[in-house]
């Protein structure tokens, strides 16, 4: 199929084309957004240089497309989301000339390498979903990254994510359903400058994750979630997390402890929910004079007493459903 050359053409979509196998843009256009959905016998993209007003290219469920390595040839490429090409085995060719913003890449199930991102300078945010059991690691130097965001979620296969602490302009960070292989969270993060950070297990395995003492070294951190780490037994606040505002601890079946929470003196923000194993937690509303916010709920091995915060003082505490007294 070829798309030729048009002034008005701006946006393209091709959908459920059984029969097409190659599409050739043989002819300079003004499409800036060009989508790519179930055609599952697509076998390659030809001219992507032609497009130079290419802004936005979806590939949605192109089965047969094996290599995409022609996009990195595009200069005015700024969101590429890739969806389930079963038989795209890597992105491992060079994106340096790119300029990338925005990079979604989910449901790839031959996938083997993603080294290929690290070349790419301008990439602002990454965002990867239900990833292939060969990607086994995020281990590559990202020092030369100027990624600001980064989510990764039901990605199985993974063992190793310790590569994200080298890149220092990340900002928030976001790993959901986190695989079942990675049990530590201890890598050294005080070089990273990140502000926000959510790391939850997943709904039907029991999280193995044990330690999380990488996490108090970041010290520039605002904003800390923890959700679902079921073998979680110990939360320590050892380094002062000077900057931390907002703290959610919710669904962590097995923590006993959270030790010197004390030690964040610019918290706003306390949540803590659903911890049945959670014995004991300092006096945050006397001890740390600036809180605002404060939910303690459903934490059953926690004997306090209910508490409802006046909210024309600007505070709001919502303590209760926890462990009698």
């Amino acid at each position: 199929m070829r798309l030729s050359s048009s002034k008005s053409l701006t946006k393209v979509t091709l959908y459920g084309t059984d029969s097409l196998r190659e599409i050739n843009l043989n002819a300079k256009n003004v499409i800036d957004t060009l989508s790519i959905e179930y055609v599952k016998n697509l076998k390659s993209i030809r001219g992507i240089l032609n497009c130079r007003q290419l802004k936005q290219l979806f590939l949605y469920q192109c089965w047969e497309l094996k290599d995409i390595g022609i996009v990195a040839r595009s200069r005015s490429l700024r969101s590429l989301t890739i969806y389930e090409l079963d038989r795209l085995e890597g992105l491992n060719f060079d994106m340096s000339k790119m300029n990338l913003d925005d990079l979604k890449i989910a449901g790839c199930e031959s996938m083997q390498n993603m080294s290929g991102i690290a070349s790419c300078k301008t990439l602002k945010k990454l965002t990867s979903n239900y990833m292939s059991k060969f990607i086994t690691a995020l281990s590559f130097d990202m020092s030369r990254m100027n990624l600001e965001e980064m989510e990764i979620s039901d990605c199985d296969g993974m063992r190793d994510i310790s590569g994200i602490a080298s890149c220092k302009t990340l900002k928030k960070l976001t790993l959901n359903s986190i695989s079942k292989y990675i049990r530590t969270f201890n890598f050294d993060m005080s070089s990273m400058n990140l502000s926000d950070l959510k790391i939850a297990g997943d709904d039907y395995y029991w999280s193995p994750i044990t330690d999380i003492s990488g996490i108090t070294t970041c010290h520039t951190l605002r904003s800390l979630e923890l959700s679902n780490l079921d073998s979680l037994k110990v939360i320590d606040f050892k380094n002062k997390a000077t900057d931390l505002q907002t703290l959610t601890i919710q669904d962590c079946k097995s923590l006993e402890t959270i030790a010197g929470l004390l030690n964040c003196k610019a918290l706003r923000v306390l949540v803590i929910k659903e911890n049945p194993r959670l014995t004991k937690i300092p006096d945050v509303k006397s001890e740390i004079p600036f809180v605002k916010g404060i939910i303690i709920q459903g934490n059953h091995g926690l004997k306090i007493p209910d508490c409802f915060g006046d909210l024309t003082q600007g505070h709001e505490w919502d303590i209760f459903d926890n462990g009698k007294l």
